[in-house]
């Protein structure tokens, strides 16, 4: 069976996304998989959830696999494959606090800025190595990094996943 994804990760569209996959009977999913991000602790269910169905699942990545949603791409434990037209984009998490938040030093926002910090560092930690200087300084100084098709490949593959052909899913 095939299903399509092609939203934000945010939850309405991630739940909608596992109902639709618990409800197809079938046990070999194909996933077209694209979208341009959205929530870290929404993909982290969608990753779990792929990681951890007893489907067979083959994500197949096609145009922008961008933010959370490479996050999701790259971690997920199932079978890879990536259209000819996919590219990805990395940078930093952000989490967007509100100067009048810090500064009156709302637990909660100050929370959150620490969690994605520490996201960040670890990041980064996990990606040593990868990443040529001029893409990790772009990328440490804030900016969005894209990876075209063959660049997307090799990162993948540093991570020590294989990407199925047509066909061998």
């Amino acid at each position: 069976m095939t299903h399509f994804f092609n939203g934000q990760i945010i939850q309405d569209n991630i739940v909608n996304l596992i109902i639709a996959l618990d409800a197809d009977e079938a046990q070999d999913v194909d996933l077209y998989f694209s979208s341009t991000g959205g929530e870290l602790d929404v993909a982290e269910v969608l990753i779990d959830y792929l990681s951890n169905t007893v489907k067979d699942i083959t994500l197949i990545g096609h145009w922008g696999i961008e933010s959370a949603a490479l996050d999701i791409y790259l971690r997920s434990v199932c079978k890879k494959r990536l259209l000819p037209d996919a590219y990805g984009l990395v940078h930093l998490a952000d989490q967007d606090v509100s100067l009048m938040s810090v500064s009156r030093k709302d637990p909660k926002e100050m929370f959150l800025k620490r969690d994605v910090n520490s996201y960040n560092t670890k990041w980064l930690q996990d990606r040593r190595g990868f990443f040529t200087k001029k893409e990790l300084y772009n990328i440490k100084h804030g900016k969005d990094v894209y990876l075209e098709h063959e660049r997307l490949e090799e990162y993948v593959k540093a991570f020590g996943y294989e990407l199925v052909e047509q066909g061998d899913n």
